[in-house]
């Protein structure tokens, strides 16, 4: 399976650490991301612990921190502990105080200690409620943040529930497992953590060449995104209500974007279908217990949950599973309010965003592709209202950084040398990566361009379209367009989809309109683009043939090209592997790989997302939902979150970033996807950071 087993990971074990003193200072969700680590620091904390309406009591509550090779808890504050030995995702965490819930649920931790560059969560399981005996399959879990965020003049407040259980699962299950060793019995271990490389303090990329060396920040923004969906956790003397969130929130209750859209009434609804196994006294699949029944609904590619949390993380990883029998059992719980009042298609959560903030609301226009940048923020270009062309650049929260005019492009391709690359007909753009502002007007040499690729010398390809040649390319400070030459097709190819793979051969996709094959520029080790070795013709693609418009690559380095009614799988030898349909009448522009070589695509005509498990060779529409309603209050049944789109991209959190043409928004997809290197110059594809 593409996520972290919950099942079978041998983990290393956690150690207690006796609770401290308390000093520190807090700081921004977005300086979490971008700056350097803090002095380590105390806090205190209090929360709740209820199963929907009621408080659950002798649950056992843990305070986790996450445990990143590197960083040591020797800081002023800190915990003292030694750096992990080789942090992984969900390998280990780092136990910082326990204590369990009185009869209303409430607990306190009076004082910890913890270390800056580290990010803290509470976990609650067993416990009972009403007259139940305890619930061994109880396992609720809340987001706190970064070490350094947390305020010392005041308590930060949890409210531990199911809902706050489905924000951690759709933002970090990805960083998530449990020891193999306490599965049931109430006493189960929860690691969230990453490996050093997606755990830093400011992303991006450094070098050129094979010297170039890349770290990414996922962890922080699934910590940020976690906290964003529901109302549980407060640094404020405000008590967090524990409701799901309409629109993003950071822990201080500020809006990160008020233009963000979260399907309350979506998460509502899963909160309800968790409930129904808290508040009772537990079971397993396939019994014919609410939790039992919970179990088999959400059994995945042979991994059966035994507690709520690994529920609610295959939920959030395979949301089109069972979506039948989980609203029928949220329908007999009625505790989370609104609900959705239609059964949706699946439960694919996302987060939409049309513009800067509520005074310009319409400002993101008509997003018409999108790149990321090696520190993990989003560029897009779009068709702003009147029909001119700007470009944006947000944060992974969704707040606006740049907002600048600029020629539409269909493609956006940052380098890591501080530029951004856009064309539009004959002509490329080279903009600021930090402003957004144009730079250089480059002559492209051909008649329109279609795609790019950055390599790992900052060097920008371009794919020319009727052109002779198959591809040409430009320096990072130059402005002359360069041909690069090889055997080509018959009569004028049409090039589309450009992309590099770990040995920096450069793969194309090609046709004269009646045949489409791939073409790879070879490096063989022995030279260095631009200059290539030698370019090969792969195979031709089998009827209906159409034009391969993306290319993207997998972790053995085989290509998968998308020919807008099919995906094809060329191995690195450019022989043709395989020809797989995608949904009927769709036209699929663009490919994105995860870190786990899954193929993600975007529907310019039926809209939604398709997703390709390239081992399996399946594939899945999701139908991300949607209940923004304008101005007014949310809806309670889903439209889809992507009307239509061509760009898509996964980050380092494993978010999928969708630029939705039709529906005028950015939408972040949640769960489906795994972390990724977001900076694709890096060439490390189909791997995690």
């Amino acid at each position: 399976m593409r996520f972290v087993s919950l099942r079978s990971l041998i983990l290393t074990s956690s150690v207690s650490l006796t609770v401290g003193l308390l000093s520190g200072c807090g700081m921004s969700v977005k300086d979490a991301l971008s700056t350097a680590l803090l002095a380590s620091q105390t806090s205190r904390l209090s929360g709740k612990l209820h199963g929907g309406p009621n408080p659950i009591q002798q649950a056992n509550i843990t305070l986790w921190e996450t445990w990143t090779t590197g960083i040591a808890g020797n800081g002023a504050g800190g915990t003292g502990r030694a750096a992990a030995s080789a942090s992984t995702y969900g390998s280990a965490a780092y136990s910082l105080g326990t204590t369990t819930t009185d009869s209303n649920g409430s607990w306190t931790l009076a004082s910890f200690n913890c270390d800056a560059g580290e990010y803290l969560y509470v976990t609650a399981t067993g416990g009972k409620t009403a007259s139940n005996s305890a619930n061994p399959n109880e396992v609720l879990v809340a987001p706190l943040g970064a070490c350094s965020d947390l305020p010392t003049a005041t308590e930060t407040q949890v409210n531990i529930s199911e809902l706050s259980t489905l924000a951690m699962a759709y933002a970090l299950g990805n960083f998530t497992s449990e020891d193999a060793g306490y599965l049931g019995g109430g006493v189960q271990k929860v690691y969230i953590g990453a490996p050093a490389t997606n755990n830093a303090a400011t992303a991006g990329c450094t070098g050129t060449g094979s010297s170039m060396s890349c770290v990414a920040s996922g962890l922080a923004e699934g910590f940020a995104d976690a906290i964003s969906l529901t109302n549980s956790t407060s640094y404020t003397i405000n008590f967090p209500a524990g409701a799901a969130n309409t629109v993003p929130t950071d822990a201080n209750g500020n809006p990160t974007n008020a233009t963000g859209s979260i399907p309350a009434a979506m998460i509502n609804t899963l909160g309800n279908v968790l409930q129904s196994c808290v508040n009772t006294s537990g079971g397993a699949a396939p019994d014919s217990s609410n939790c039992g029944k919970l179990f088999t609904a959400t059994t995945a590619g042979g991994n059966v949950p035994t507690d709520t949390l690994q529920a609610a993380i295959s939920i959030a990883q395979h949301p089109a599973n069972s979506v039948h029998s989980l609203y029928t059992i949220a329908s007999t719980v009625g505790i989370f309010t609104p609900t959705l009042t239609a059964e949706p298609s699946d439960y694919t959560l996302a987060i939409t965003y049309t513009g800067q903030n509520a005074s310009n609301a319409a400002s993101f226009g008509q997003p018409i592709a999108l790149g990321l940048l090696a520190n993990g923020q989003i560029v897009f270009s779009e068709i702003a209202s009147g029909g001119s062309g700007k470009m944006t650049g947000i944060d992974t929260n969704g707040v606006q950084w740049a907002n600048v005019g600029a020629p539409a492009s269909a493609s956006v391709i940052p380098d890591n040398a501080g530029n951004v690359y856009t064309f539009q007909q004959g002509s490329i753009f080279r903009s600021s990566s930090s402003t957004l502002s144009l730079t250089t007007t480059i002559a492209s040499g051909t008649t329109t361009v279609k795609g790019g690729a950055v390599d790992l010398n900052n060097n920008f390809y371009s794919s020319p379209y009727n052109d002779s040649n198959a591809l040409a390319y430009v320096s990072p400070s130059g402005t002359t367009v360069t041909s690069i030459s090889g055997p080509t097709l018959s009569g004028s190819p049409l090039a589309a989809g450009l992309a590099f793979d770990a040995s920096q051969n450069l793969w194309a996709g090609i046709g004269n309109g009646s045949t489409y094959v791939t073409q790879e520029f070879v490096t063989n080790g022995s030279c260095v683009p631009p200059a290539f070795c030698a370019t090969t013709l792969g195979s031709a693609t089998t009827a209906p043939a159409s034009p391969i418009a993306a290319v993207a690559i997998a972790a053995d380095g085989s290509a998968w090209g998308t020919g807008l009614t099919s995906l094809y799988h060329v191995g690195s030898n450019g022989v043709l592997l395989g020809t797989y349909s995608l949904p009927t009448n769709a036209q699929d522009y663009t490919l994105a790989m995860d870190g786990t070589s899954a193929l993600f695509s975007a529907d310019a005509i039926g809209g939604g997302i398709y997703r390709f498990d390239t081992t399996a060779l399946t594939g899945q529409t999701l139908n991300p939902c949607s209940l923004r309603n304008g101005t007014s209050a949310q809806l309670t049944v889903c439209n889809t979150g992507i009307v239509s789109s061509t760009s898509v991209q996964v980050d380092a959190e494993g978010a999928l970033w969708v630029a939705d043409y039709s529906g005028s928004q950015m939408t972040k997809v949640l769960g489906v996807a795994a972390p990724a290197w977001p900076y694709l110059g890096y060439a490390h594809p189909g791997v995690k950071p």
